[in-house]
């Protein structure tokens, strides 16, 4: 369990300057000056309204995804591969994740790329190919 869970009902979530207590409210507008419950130091409620964080396979599958350009079955499977647990990752749990958009901008990075990449570099080494066949 996460030291911190943010109720269904909550609406608004801020950190406290001082000590860094995430404190959540349903009651205090923008602005408002508020006492942090922990260490009792008052500050300015400046609430976040989206407490979801990024899934880290998004990030992984988009970072993979572009660098299929240079590494294509070394960075584009694994990008497909994250891409996919990524989307099922943020689907389960849609409220804790976010980062679909990454995913799926991974995954078609690196099958486009790769699809783009393969052909140039087959022209390239086509030519090696045939020089260790014809034994020059």
């Amino acid at each position: 369990m996460e030291p911190f869970q943010t109720p269904v009902h909550c609406l608004a979530t801020a950190n406290c300057p001082h000590c860094g207590t995430r404190l959540a409210t349903e009651m205090v507008d923008d602005g408002t000056t508020v006492l942090c419950a922990a260490c009792r130091h008052p500050f300015i409620f400046h609430p976040s309204t989206d407490l979801r964080r990024f899934s880290r396979k998004a990030v992984a599958s988009l970072a993979l995804g572009l660098a299929s350009t240079l590494f294509w079955c070394l960075a584009g499977v694994p990008a497909v591969v994250l891409g996919v647990l990524a989307l099922i990752e943020i689907r389960r749990q849609h409220d804790r994740l976010k980062g679909g958009e990454l995913a799926i901008v991974g995954i078609v990075a690196a099958c486009s790329l790769g699809l783009i990449c393969t052909p140039i570099l087959a022209t390239f080494l086509m030519p090696a190919f045939q020089a260790l066949r014809s034994g020059k």
